[in-house]
């Protein structure tokens, strides 16, 4: 089995391997649908938080373009009573490349209690600084849209969990960068936020 370019080994996911191991289990946490399969991975995600390598094999999936590995450490990283200025730094770095599930990466991050105003206004201002790869291997790993789109679904995500005026931008910029962002990222970040907030709960 295989995701995107990555194959399930357990050599590459580490302790996660349980987890991505499961049929498609990675997408049902792109949307968090309240339903018993995303509840059993998220249970084996909060396990997953107590693992002696977590962190490290955290980090070596957040460190990868392929956005595919983005969302298991992300949401274990919420769910975990611990919270690694390491791993954190990591999933910003995620959004720093821009990966495609920037939404839920802000949205996780935000549940975390990080600073997501004060980190997003750094990468708005500094952009975007993805790899340069074949287009083709891009496309697969990172999803479709360019580097403004990536600015536009931060922006957008921001707004969306309601942090527009904490950004403390100019109205009319705000409404420019947000148009580039061609998957309605406010919505997106805003359900999947109150999701995690009620699985959570069960997990």
């Amino acid at each position: 089995m295989s995701l995107g370019a990555i194959q399930v080994n357990r050599e590459y996911f580490g302790c996660y391997f349980e987890f991505y191991n499961i049929h498609l289990m990675h997408l049902n946490m792109l949307h968090l649908m309240n339903n018993d399969e995303t509840k059993k991975g998220m249970a084996i995600l909060k396990a997953i938080s107590k693992n002696k390598d977590w962190e490290n094999d955290s980090i070596k999936l957040l460190n990868d373009a392929n956005w595919r590995g983005h969302l298991a450490p992300l949401i274990s990283y919420a769910l975990s009573k611990d919270k690694p200025q390491v791993v954190e730094n990591a999933l910003w770095a995620c959004v720093v490349r821009g990966s495609w599930v920037i939404p839920q990466l802000v949205a996780g991050l935000a549940l975390s209690g990080s600073d997501v105003v004060g980190r997003s206004k750094d990468i708005i201002q500094n952009g975007i600084i993805r790899e340069q790869k074949d287009p083709i291997q891009m496309h697969v790993e990172t999803g479709p849209g360019d580097d403004d789109s990536r600015i536009g679904k931060l922006l957008n995500s921001l707004c969306g969990l309601g942090y527009e005026k904490k950004l403390e931008m100019k109205a009319d910029e705000i409404l420019k960068i947000r148009s580039f962002d061609i998957d309605g990222s406010d919505q997106i970040a805003l359900n999947w936020y109150r999701s995690l907030v009620e699985l959570s709960e069960c997990a």
